[in-house]
């Protein structure tokens, strides 16, 4: 076992399979500790998703051999989630856990039925007949966002959801109000369904330092980060990407596609983006792809390489997310915007994508960087999918604070799929996604990445060959990494 610098002066620390070492040179925070317990085996059946539980990763897996293709279905590599629901024998969420759940949030808990009166609002637009999918239209919002909320409802009623009458859920930290409740469900002539969130899928986890966490928002915000003092704003970000698949309303379906407050869809779609995603064996969709801001996610890159290198994953998208069009070591910083998503719940109820996501909750760098979710889930279909199970809905014109998606080409294909009536950019003070992550998606040629492309990576990374470092620059980081210690 190597030494371990606990001085006031700075340290670099060296963590291999021998032990931990000091070292001289600069490396980005990402310790090897945390998949010391990635690679524990469960506890036992019915094991509970507990801050400190210890996921099985199902190594040796190819992108690809995630789904089968034949059906879009998740299969075995997967692990026992079925249908729906989560399974006993999962070792991330049992069925004691899930009833837990649903015993805390039933009180909250309200249900709307398909209203009639609205329905009567939209009785010139012709519904659709055929089959509809296991699929809800789900929105984390906060009663104090009622009319934003109602002006996306407008919006998305009216281009596509008074058509095809997928239910709703809507998510809140806190008890909608009446008000809240009464006045969505009488914008819609769909199901609308209103839930609260369990405490443990939004509060800080116990083991997060709570000094160095605020010490963290500090800093990012003298650098000028959008959000940097924002507590709650990465509790959303932790939640989007590790738990909203896990609430109790969302349990009855297989699809969702997630809306957010004062957003504007600009295309009349003829036909159910749903049912398309299922028949054509897609997982993941998205209309935005932006590059992220560096300073929230300083390690992310190299944590995700190092995952991939742990548990020996054949990727074939991952590269989509290096520099130097996948033949670099850096993360480029694209990602695929989840304020739209439309995908598969079955994806993100994966043994693959929940071990995954433990894996980076146990870094604690929701807190002590901001990890967001659109980077996680996009990191996480480069890990486990391949590109063609990965949609780009070229067709939906959408809007998000000031970008935007609306189709550029005027083809008969996407006339045949959607109307269009999208604002101009320049009078509105809009602009159009950046170019490069698109660009590089539509050119993008699958090219497969293994264990050698990761330790060639994190070499050049670390600036040395044969480990991983991480920077312990003050106190309370030391502190952070002895509590990594103690979890192993």
């Amino acid at each position: 076992m190597g030494l371990f610098a606990l001085s006031i002066t700075f340290q670099l620390i060296e963590i291999d399979s021998d032990g931990i070492r000091v070292l001289d040179s600069n490396f980005p925070i990402i310790p090897k500790i945390p998949l010391g317990f990635a690679k524990v085996q469960p506890t036992g059946i019915g094991s509970s998703l507990k801050d400190d539980h210890q996921p099985n990763i199902n190594s040796g897996l190819t992108s690809g051999q995630l789904l089968n293709p034949t059906n879009a279905t998740i299969t075995t590599t997967l692990g026992s989630n079925s249908g729906g629901y989560w399974d006993a024998t999962s070792p991330y969420v049992s069925k004691h856990q899930m009833s837990q759940w649903e015993d805390e949030v039933k009180p909250w808990s309200k249900k709307f039925p398909a209203n009639r009166t609205t329905a009567m609002a939209y009785r010139d637009i012709p519904k659709e007949p055929g089959k509809r999918a296991k699929a809800a239209i789900i929105a984390l919002v906060r009663n104090s966002e009622l009319q934003d909320m109602l002006n996306t409802l407008k919006s998305f009623e009216g281009k596509f959801n008074s058509r095809y009458n997928y239910p709703y859920v809507f998510l809140n930290d806190e008890p909608f109000t009446q008000e809240f409740m009464d006045t969505i469900s009488a914008h819609t002539s769909s199901e609308t369904m209103f839930g609260l969130l369990p405490k443990d899928h939004w509060e800080v986890p116990k083991w997060i330092d709570q000094t160095e966490a605020q010490l963290s928002r500090i800093q990012m915000a003298k650098k000028g980060v959008i959000y940097a003092s924002s507590l709650s704003y990465r509790k959303m970000c932790r939640f989007n990407s590790g738990f909203f698949y896990k609430h109790p309303l969302l349990q009855e379906f297989d699809w969702y596609w997630r809306i957010e407050p004062d957003v504007d869809f600009y295309c009349d779609l003829k036909y159910d983006p749903f049912i398309y995603m299922q028949e054509n064996n897609k997982i993941y969709s998205f209309v935005i792809a932006i590059k992220e801001i560096r300073n929230t996610i300083n390690n992310l890159w190299a944590y995700t390489i190092k995952y991939a290198l742990d548990n020996n994953l054949n990727t074939t998208l991952l590269s989509y997310f290096t520099n130097d069009r996948g033949r670099g070591n850096d993360y480029n910083l694209c990602h695929f915007w989840s304020n739209f998503e439309i995908a598969s719940l079955k994806f993100f109820r994966s043994d693959q994508y929940e071990s995954y996501f433990q894996y980076l909750d146990k870094t604690g760098n929701f807190f002590y960087e901001r990890y967001g979710d659109a980077p996680v889930h996009s990191l996480a279909a480069g890990l486990f999918l391949d590109k063609d199970q990965v949609h780009f809905f070229e067709d939906i014109g959408y809007r998000h604070s000031n970008i935007i998606n609306c189709p550029e080409v005027k083809t008969d294909e996407l006339k045949a799929k959607s109307t269009c009536q999208c604002p101009n950019l320049d009078e509105e003070g809009l602009r159009r996604a950046e170019w490069p992550c698109l660009g590089d998606w539509k050119e993008y040629e699958p090219r497969n990445m293994t264990n050698t492309d990761y330790r060639r990576i994190l070499d050049n990374l670390s600036g040395h060959k044969k480990s991983t470092l991480f920077e312990v620059g003050s106190v309370g980081e030391r502190r952070r990494y002895l509590n990594y210690l103690n979890l192993v």
